[in-house]
């Protein structure tokens, strides 16, 4: 997966951009660059194993594959109000702040990528069956949309380091989300761009019965 270290194109300079993520599609919201008190919680998404897969595999599979993936996961990020920044062949980026009322961002987000962990299971394991060896890897930051550059790009760099099925989170995501999500410290990393080391979370689930770990909360 590359790791796009650009701003996210919806987050860029102009006035004002499209509110996205099941919101009214003709409506336009300000450019929360503009906006100080504004935070924003970035989710990086990856198909661990698709790079190997793609280049043994029939053609007809790897399409195959690429659209069970893309659909299921574009399905739940519209279920969960999520702003889909690019989607590439293997992996993804969305983003959660509050343009369009969605509250608490990095809740919001966890219960997404939860929810997505649980459906992905269900067709990694439908693939493992095809001899398929893919799984998936997620990475989650947040911060002001003034430093998106730094939010993006840790976010970017906790989804390369996550390991296949593993969701690492940032300090400020687990700071927000530590009385309903159940989260490990894996320690503190290094990570190319930042000057010293990050702490790092291993999110495992919603606290609570499992079977609402990844409930949407639609507003």
């Amino acid at each position: 997966m590359t790791l796009p270290l650009d701003t996210p194109s919806s987050l860029a300079t102009e006035p004002s951009v499209p509110a996205l993520g099941g919101a009214d599609p003709g409506a336009r919201v300000a450019n929360p660059l503009r906006t100080q008190r504004r935070q924003v919680t970035v989710v990086f998404i990856d198909l661990r194993g698709f790079t190997a897969f793609s280049e043994t595999a029939e053609p007809q599979e790897v399409v195959e594959v690429l659209r069970e993936y893309h659909a299921e996961m574009g399905r739940l990020v519209v279920a969960h109000a999520g702003a889909l920044e690019r989607f590439t062949r293997d992996g993804g980026m969305v983003c959660f702040d509050d343009r369009v009322s969605v509250p608490s961002p990095p809740e919001r987000a966890l219960r997404m990528v939860f929810d997505m962990r649980d459906h992905l299971g269900q067709l990694t394991s439908k693939w493992r069956t095809r001899n398929y060896d893919l799984d998936f890897a997620v990475g989650v930051a947040h911060g002001y949309p003034t430093v998106i550059g730094t939010v993006t790009n840790l976010a970017a760099r906790l989804c390369e380091e996550a390991k296949p099925g593993q969701i690492l989170v940032s300090r400020r995501v687990f700071a927000a989300v530590e009385h309903v999500v159940e989260a490990e410290p894996i320690g503190d990393l290094t990570f190319k761009g930042f000057l010293g080391p990050v702490p790092v979370f291993n999110a495992r689930s919603m606290k609570g019965a499992p079977g609402v770990r990844g409930r949407a909360l639609i507003s």
